[in-house]
């Protein structure tokens, strides 16, 4: 599972003692048939045994009705938001190394449907990740050649309907894939770290078109 925190500006250095205070909850939530870990900043991880998938939903929801109360740090409430993922085994087929990559796949399909989601991994799911890493693989060769468009979508006003400005779209005409909305793109730019070399191609562009 992800924990993902929305600190006012002021705050953004103080993620540690945001973790320190929602890491507690987690421990709250752990159970006989539970074991609880932290495997990375701000991503945990729970080996549940002994129950089906049902159970392991519930399970999910619970974690995130814990973690999405507000956390005090100097007298501020930081938003704390969980995605989170659910792989499953039966036969023990599947290596413990593998199904945490199940569960990841899981949990970033999560991250994409929005805050406080949870979403169980399915051969469905592995067709989305294989797609996924795809695109993170074609996103800068694509950015690179032109693949990407802007469409604008006008802003009027309500009293007379003049219109007094419009909004920049971006999307992504794949040759594969066809047109993309950003939401099949926007996380990959995120994680890759391109999302500043995006943005600044949608001002550049939108600069470019509009003196036309």
């Amino acid at each position: 599972m992800n924990i993902v925190l929305c600190l006012p500006a002021i705050l953004s250095g103080r993620l540690c003692p945001a973790f320190q205070g929602a890491a507690p909850r987690l421990s709250n939530l752990s159970g006989p048939k539970s074991i609880p870990s932290r495997i990375s900043g701000d991503e945990f991880l729970f080996v549940l045994q002994d129950i089906d998938e049902e159970q392991a939903a519930i399970f999910a929801k619970e974690i995130i009705n814990a973690i999405s109360k507000p956390i005090a740090i100097e007298d501020t409430e930081v938003t704390v938001g969980a995605s989170v993922g659910i792989a499953m085994t039966n036969d023990g087929a599947v290596t413990p190394d593998e199904l945490i990559n199940r569960a990841d796949s899981a949990m970033y399909r999560a991250k994409e449907s929005g805050r406080h989601t949870a979403v169980v991994y399915s051969s469905r799911l592995a067709l989305w990740e294989t797609r996924r890493l795809q695109l993170r693989h074609e996103f800068l060769p694509a950015l690179r050649t032109g693949q990407f468009e802007l469409f604008y979508q006008p802003q009027c006003r309500l009293e007379d309907g003049h219109v007094t400005g419009a909004e920049a779209l971006i999307r992504w005409r794949h040759p594969q894939y066809g047109l993309l909305n950003p939401s099949a793109f926007l996380q990959i730019a995120e994680e890759s770290a391109l999302v500043l070399e995006l943005g600044e191609w949608i001002i550049e562009e939108a600069c470019r078109q509009a003196q036309q």
